[in-house]
């Protein structure tokens, strides 16, 4: 936002929706980075500057649940004495973001229904959301995130402010669950564009992304002989060497996606051909499954009979 837009949080007005869209509109589905975060983790910046709101405390929590993970309580206090805390959870000992940038995602998190940037915002029951595991990480009566102290939150930033960051991030979230949509209506009216690549078209490279940080995540965990992981795989053999293959080749195959759904009208003919040859063989093995459940039937029928 450009310097006399910056104020719309500290003076509790509802940004408009030229200005909205226009921000909405910069964000890269094909980058870890997300733009909206960026520019809400510098707008709350500018904002907590202005309210004298400070951190001022930063906590470890050991929780037993979450054993391969890391957890930071957040509290932000302002001048008159009053506090909120926001939660963080991470894989190292460390803070991997900025605060002001925790802060901004878990204020997204929060005034989201349901929903994340990983299913952006549009699965009620996404498994990366983990809402439910949260709620049982952090009851209600710790306190821990922006959803379970909201009352104090708002105290702290203010009713109008915190309306006006609200309407913002509610647009952004209408956004991300109506672009995927949009795209994919546009890219099936256009008939130039082969089956195969309308196929790959509806992968979600986020997904695939997020199973990367996993492996990648177990990889270290499994190099430092973390007990748990090493039980599960004991009797595995080259896991470490697997699971970097693995890694590698689903890294290749996000710039494959990537490269498509920049320019879906462009792909090499050779890449086509050997997605419409994996779509044939998907194909042959429901059709053989189809038979193999039919001939099941069949036999159970012959069996009744002879009874």
């Amino acid at each position: 936002m450009s310097n006399e837009n910056v104020d719309f949080f500290y003076e509790g007005k509802i940004v408009p929706n030229t200005l909205k869209n226009s921000i909405y509109k910069m964000e890269n589905n094909n980058t870890n980075s997300s733009v909206f975060e960026n520019v809400m983790s510098g707008l709350l910046d500018d904002f907590m500057n202005k309210k004298n709101i400070s951190l001022i405390k930063v906590e470890k929590y050991n929780n037993p649940k979450l054993k391969n993970h890391k957890t930071y309580i957040l509290t932000f206090e302002n001048e008159k004495g009053e506090q909120f805390k926001c939660s963080y959870i991470g894989q190292k000992d460390s803070l991997q973001h900025g605060t002001t940038a925790i802060l901004a995602s878990s204020v997204i998190f929060a005034f989201a229904e349901y929903g994340c940037k990983f299913c952006k915002f549009n699965n009620p029951e996404c498994e990366f959301c983990e809402r439910s595991k949260i709620d049982k990480i952090f009851p209600p009566e710790m306190k821990c995130t922006i959803k379970h102290n909201m009352k104090e939150f708002v105290k702290v930033f203010g009713k109008n402010s915190v309306n006006s960051i609200r309407d913002f991030c509610e647009g952004y979230y209408e956004f991300m669950r109506t672009q995927d949509e949009n795209a994919m209506n546009q890219h099936s009216q256009d008939e130039s564009i082969s089956p195969e690549i309308q196929e790959v078209l509806k992968i979600d490279v986020k997904v695939i992304k997020y199973l990367i940080e996993l492996m990648t995540s177990m990889l270290g965990e499994y190099a430092s002989n973390n007990k748990e992981i090493r039980t599960i795989m004991s009797g595995y053999e080259n896991v470490e060497k697997t699971l970097m293959a693995t890694i590698s080749h689903l890294q290749k195959y996000c710039m494959v996606l990537n490269m498509i759904k920049e320019n879906p009208n462009s792909v090499p003919e050779e890449i086509i051909e050997t997605l419409g040859e994996t779509r044939n063989l998907d194909d042959n093995v429901n059709e053989e499954e189809e038979q193999q459940e039919d001939w099941s039937w069949e036999k159970e029928s012959e069996d009744e009979d002879e009874a």
